[in-house]
């Protein structure tokens, strides 16, 4: 069940170290992308079958950095995406995902849809987390363990989004720590849920930018980072990073 959100929290700065605990993480500089964990190279999934998705290394359009991913696009859509093959133990244990997003103003509401990522991908069934919104109905849709025929075991919905300042980035923290998953948008708690002792689907593909939609605008993905065994952040408001995630340091 949804709770409700109350203002004052204390904040909790990111504990340190957190090098060893970065299972995953891209600052989206290449075309394709890689993740500088493991340099492991992203796959083009469909990408120019409609010319819907150009990946792109512009540092103009990126937050941070020199480059990002950018999808959505005005013209026929198919299932486009990049697709990192990542295998993901969440489970049980706290993690702390993170990730920067400009999704574009939406003025209709047929195809409305903005992508954000998939993790713990076995199949186009079976998922573990996946991260989907638009700015037309102002949220964020957060599911959890999807099955086949699109049933799942939790649907979180984070309003907020069109508080937010169009066609400019913002970050989004997806934190679960114990019991308890909590969302950050642009900062603030948006919202938390108590989801027991469910583990989280493994799976061995992690999708980001999707684009399957003819009206989606152009949206922008920049820095993504996926940390284990830590929960980064807590209370209801937190320190949103000032610059791109770190690179772990060897060993």
């Amino acid at each position: 069940m949804l709770e409700s959100i109350i203002s004052g929290g204390a904040k909790k700065p990111a504990p340190i170290p957190v090098d060893e605990n970065v299972v995953f993480l891209s600052h989206f500089e290449h075309s394709p992308p890689i993740d500088v964990v493991t340099g492991v190279v992203a796959t083009w999934m469909n990408t120019g079958y409609y010319a819907t998705q150009p990946i792109l290394t512009d540092p103009a359009g990126a937050k941070f950095g020199s480059g990002h991913v950018r999808h959505g696009g005005t013209t026929s859509g198919a299932n486009e995406y990049i697709r990192f093959p990542k295998g993901f133990t969440l489970g049980t244990r706290d993690f702390t995902i993170e990730s920067w997003h400009l999704w574009s103003e939406v003025s209709r509401p047929q195809g409305s849809g903005q992508y954000g990522w998939e993790i713990g991908l076995d199949d186009q069934y079976y998922c573990g987390l996946t991260f989907t919104g638009t700015r037309y109905n102002s949220g964020i849709n957060l599911t959890i363990n999807r099955g086949y025929n699109s049933a799942v075991a939790h649907n979180l919905f984070v309003p907020g989004l069109f508080e937010l300042p169009v066609n400019e980035y913002f970050h989004v923290a997806v934190v679960r720590e114990g019991t308890m998953l909590r969302v950050y948008l642009g900062g603030k708690l948006a919202a938390s849920l108590d989801i027991g002792t469910l583990a989280i689907h493994e799976g061995s593909w992690v999708n980001l930018a999707q684009s399957n939609n003819a009206y989606q605008p152009w949206c922008s993905l920049d820095e993504m980072r996926i940390v284990v065994d830590q929960a980064l952040y807590s209370g209801s408001t937190i320190i949103v990073p000032k610059g791109p995630f770190p690179d772990p340091i060897p060993a």
